[in-house]
Protein backbone atom coordinates (compact mmCIF):
# COMPACT_ATOMS: atom_id res chain seq x y z
CA UNK A 1 0.00 0.00 0.00
CA UNK A 2 2.81 2.48 1.19
CA UNK A 3 4.46 1.53 -2.33
CA UNK A 4 0.92 2.43 -4.14
CA UNK A 5 1.36 5.68 -2.40
CA UNK A 6 4.29 6.70 -3.07
CA UNK A 7 3.80 5.69 -6.51
CA UNK A 8 1.13 8.04 -7.07
CA UNK A 9 2.78 10.97 -5.33
CA UNK A 10 5.76 10.53 -7.46
CA UNK A 11 3.24 10.71 -10.65
CA UNK A 12 1.50 14.25 -8.96
CA UNK A 13 4.87 15.58 -8.52
CA UNK A 14 6.30 14.80 -11.94
CA UNK A 15 3.41 16.24 -13.80
CA UNK A 16 3.43 19.61 -11.79
CA UNK A 17 6.97 19.83 -12.93
CA UNK A 18 5.57 19.22 -16.04
CA UNK A 19 2.85 21.86 -15.75
CA UNK A 20 5.18 24.21 -14.25
CA UNK A 21 7.57 23.94 -17.45
CA UNK A 22 5.04 24.47 -19.99
CA UNK A 23 4.17 27.79 -18.63
CA UNK A 24 7.67 29.09 -18.68
CA UNK A 25 7.90 27.53 -21.93
CA UNK A 26 4.65 29.86 -22.85
CA UNK A 27 5.72 32.97 -20.80
CA UNK A 28 8.97 33.01 -22.75
CA UNK A 29 7.64 32.86 -25.77
CA UNK A 30 4.56 35.22 -26.10
CA UNK A 31 7.36 37.63 -24.36
CA UNK A 32 9.63 36.74 -27.56
CA UNK A 33 6.82 38.31 -29.86
CA UNK A 34 5.96 40.92 -27.78
CA UNK A 35 6.90 44.19 -30.21
CA UNK A 36 9.85 46.20 -29.05
CA UNK A 37 9.19 49.72 -27.09
CA UNK A 38 10.53 52.28 -29.87
CA UNK A 39 13.19 54.55 -28.85
CA UNK A 40 12.82 58.17 -29.24
CA UNK A 41 15.26 60.93 -29.48
CA UNK A 42 14.99 63.99 -27.08
CA UNK A 43 15.54 67.16 -28.31
CA UNK A 44 15.84 70.58 -27.01
CA UNK A 45 15.10 73.99 -28.05
CA UNK A 46 18.62 75.24 -29.13
CA UNK A 47 19.62 78.47 -28.12
CA UNK A 48 19.12 81.40 -30.59
CA UNK A 49 21.24 84.37 -31.75
CA UNK A 50 19.24 87.28 -30.64
CA UNK A 51 19.59 90.61 -32.28
CA UNK A 52 19.23 93.17 -29.20
CA UNK A 53 22.29 94.08 -26.96
CA UNK A 54 21.73 93.20 -23.45
CA UNK A 55 20.76 95.95 -21.14
CA UNK A 56 21.33 96.85 -17.87
CA UNK A 57 19.68 95.29 -15.29
CA UNK A 58 18.54 98.45 -13.85
CA UNK A 59 16.84 99.59 -17.34
CA UNK A 60 13.46 98.67 -15.95
CA UNK A 61 11.68 98.92 -12.59
CA UNK A 62 8.89 96.24 -14.00
CA UNK A 63 7.83 92.71 -12.98
CA UNK A 64 6.34 90.95 -15.71
CA UNK A 65 4.80 87.38 -15.60
CA UNK A 66 4.29 85.19 -18.96
CA UNK A 67 1.69 82.58 -19.06
CA UNK A 68 1.99 79.74 -20.79
CA UNK A 69 0.78 79.74 -23.97
CA UNK A 70 -2.95 77.98 -24.90
CA UNK A 71 -2.87 76.10 -27.93
CA UNK A 72 -4.55 73.01 -29.42
CA UNK A 73 -4.13 69.84 -28.71
CA UNK A 74 -2.16 68.85 -31.61
CA UNK A 75 0.36 71.83 -30.85
CA UNK A 76 0.46 70.77 -26.86
CA UNK A 77 2.35 67.59 -27.24
CA UNK A 78 6.06 66.90 -27.60
CA UNK A 79 5.29 65.74 -31.07
CA UNK A 80 7.70 67.70 -33.94
CA UNK A 81 5.03 68.76 -36.25
CA UNK A 82 5.34 68.34 -39.91
CA UNK A 83 3.15 69.51 -42.67
CA UNK A 84 3.44 67.94 -46.14
CA UNK A 85 2.44 69.88 -49.47
CA UNK A 86 -0.22 67.66 -49.66
CA UNK A 87 -2.00 69.18 -46.53
CA UNK A 88 -2.28 66.07 -44.35
CA UNK A 89 -0.95 66.58 -40.82
CA UNK A 90 2.40 64.36 -39.43
CA UNK A 91 5.10 64.13 -37.28
CA UNK A 92 8.51 63.11 -37.46
CA UNK A 93 9.18 59.65 -36.37
CA UNK A 94 11.01 58.49 -33.68
CA UNK A 95 12.03 62.11 -32.16
CA UNK A 96 10.13 64.32 -29.97
CA UNK A 97 10.93 67.60 -27.54
CA UNK A 98 12.07 67.44 -24.37
CA UNK A 99 8.63 69.40 -23.08
CA UNK A 100 5.61 70.05 -25.01
CA UNK A 101 5.88 73.30 -27.10
CA UNK A 102 3.89 75.43 -25.21
CA UNK A 103 6.27 75.26 -22.02
CA UNK A 104 8.93 74.71 -23.85
CA UNK A 105 8.44 78.36 -25.51
CA UNK A 106 7.31 79.69 -22.41
CA UNK A 107 11.14 78.80 -20.71
CA UNK A 108 12.80 79.99 -23.24
CA UNK A 109 10.97 83.21 -23.29
CA UNK A 110 11.63 83.37 -19.94
CA UNK A 111 15.38 82.66 -19.23
CA UNK A 112 15.71 84.69 -22.76
CA UNK A 113 14.31 87.96 -21.36
CA UNK A 114 15.95 87.56 -17.88
CA UNK A 115 19.49 87.36 -19.65
CA UNK A 116 18.98 90.05 -21.56
CA UNK A 117 18.40 92.68 -18.36
CA UNK A 118 15.52 94.84 -19.95
CA UNK A 119 13.11 93.63 -16.82
CA UNK A 120 13.81 93.80 -13.98
CA UNK A 121 12.50 90.19 -12.70
CA UNK A 122 10.54 87.63 -15.02
CA UNK A 123 8.55 84.67 -13.74
CA UNK A 124 5.80 81.94 -14.63
CA UNK A 125 1.91 81.38 -13.33
CA UNK A 126 3.92 78.84 -11.14
CA UNK A 127 5.42 80.80 -9.13
CA UNK A 128 4.07 83.54 -6.51
CA UNK A 129 6.06 86.36 -6.99
CA UNK A 130 3.43 89.85 -7.31
CA UNK A 131 3.72 91.05 -10.98
CA UNK A 132 1.86 93.97 -12.33
CA UNK A 133 1.50 93.06 -15.73
CA UNK A 134 1.25 89.50 -17.86
CA UNK A 135 2.07 88.20 -20.78
CA UNK A 136 -0.53 86.03 -22.35
CA UNK A 137 -0.55 84.42 -25.87
CA UNK A 138 -1.81 82.23 -27.71
CA UNK A 139 0.35 79.66 -30.28
CA UNK A 140 -1.20 78.81 -33.21
CA UNK A 141 1.95 77.35 -35.20
CA UNK A 142 5.08 75.33 -34.11
CA UNK A 143 5.44 72.96 -36.82
CA UNK A 144 7.69 72.26 -40.42
CA UNK A 145 5.71 73.18 -43.49
CA UNK A 146 7.17 71.99 -47.21
CA UNK A 147 7.04 74.67 -49.65
CA UNK A 148 8.05 74.26 -52.84
CA UNK A 149 9.41 71.01 -51.36
CA UNK A 150 11.65 72.42 -48.76
CA UNK A 151 11.05 72.74 -45.20
CA UNK A 152 10.12 76.12 -43.49
CA UNK A 153 9.54 76.88 -39.63
CA UNK A 154 6.43 78.23 -38.60
CA UNK A 155 6.24 79.69 -35.55
CA UNK A 156 2.98 82.03 -34.73
CA UNK A 157 2.27 83.74 -31.64
CA UNK A 158 -0.80 85.78 -30.34
CA UNK A 159 0.90 88.08 -27.57
CA UNK A 160 -1.58 89.91 -24.89
CA UNK A 161 0.03 92.39 -22.73
CA UNK A 162 -2.28 93.00 -19.49
CA UNK A 163 -2.11 94.49 -16.07
CA UNK A 164 -3.05 92.08 -13.58
CA UNK A 165 -4.90 93.99 -11.21
CA UNK A 166 -7.57 94.59 -13.61
CA UNK A 167 -7.05 92.32 -16.48
CA UNK A 168 -7.10 95.60 -18.49
CA UNK A 169 -5.09 94.55 -21.67
CA UNK A 170 -2.70 97.59 -23.04
CA UNK A 171 -1.26 95.82 -25.81
CA UNK A 172 -1.76 93.02 -28.34
CA UNK A 173 0.55 91.81 -31.33
CA UNK A 174 0.76 88.51 -34.00
CA UNK A 175 4.00 87.34 -33.97
CA UNK A 176 4.73 85.79 -37.16
CA UNK A 177 8.10 83.61 -37.90
CA UNK A 178 9.11 81.68 -40.75
CA UNK A 179 12.77 80.30 -40.61
CA UNK A 180 13.80 77.97 -43.73
CA UNK A 181 15.73 75.05 -42.81
CA UNK A 182 19.06 74.29 -44.32
CA UNK A 183 18.65 70.63 -45.03
CA UNK A 184 15.71 68.02 -44.52
CA UNK A 185 17.29 65.98 -41.36
CA UNK A 186 15.46 66.47 -38.44
CA UNK A 187 18.84 67.96 -36.68
CA UNK A 188 18.34 71.04 -39.15
CA UNK A 189 14.74 71.38 -38.07
CA UNK A 190 15.59 71.16 -34.65
CA UNK A 191 18.33 73.94 -34.91
CA UNK A 192 15.64 76.25 -37.42
CA UNK A 193 13.00 76.13 -34.37
CA UNK A 194 16.02 77.45 -32.35
CA UNK A 195 17.00 80.45 -35.01
CA UNK A 196 12.77 81.20 -35.44
CA UNK A 197 12.50 81.29 -31.62
CA UNK A 198 14.99 83.91 -31.61
CA UNK A 199 13.27 86.04 -33.54
CA UNK A 200 9.96 85.50 -31.47
CA UNK A 201 12.10 86.60 -28.41
CA UNK A 202 13.82 89.73 -30.06
CA UNK A 203 10.14 90.86 -31.61
CA UNK A 204 8.40 90.51 -28.15
CA UNK A 205 11.29 92.13 -26.03
CA UNK A 206 11.22 95.16 -28.51
CA UNK A 207 7.37 95.25 -28.16
CA UNK A 208 7.57 95.25 -24.59
CA UNK A 209 10.01 98.04 -23.95
CA UNK A 210 7.60 101.12 -24.55
CA UNK A 211 5.54 99.50 -21.33
CA UNK A 212 8.50 99.38 -19.12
Amino acid sequence: MNTIKKTNRHHRLKWRASLVALLISGLVSACSILPETPTNTVYSLPEGQLSMAPAAPTASTEVVRIITPLSSNLIDSRRILVYPEDGKINAYKGVRWDENAPVMLRNRLINSLRTQGHIRAISSEQTKIKAPLEIASDLTRFQVQYEAGKPVVHVQLDAFLMQTKDSKILATKRFSLQEPANDVEVGAIVKTFGRAVAQLETALLQWLQPYL
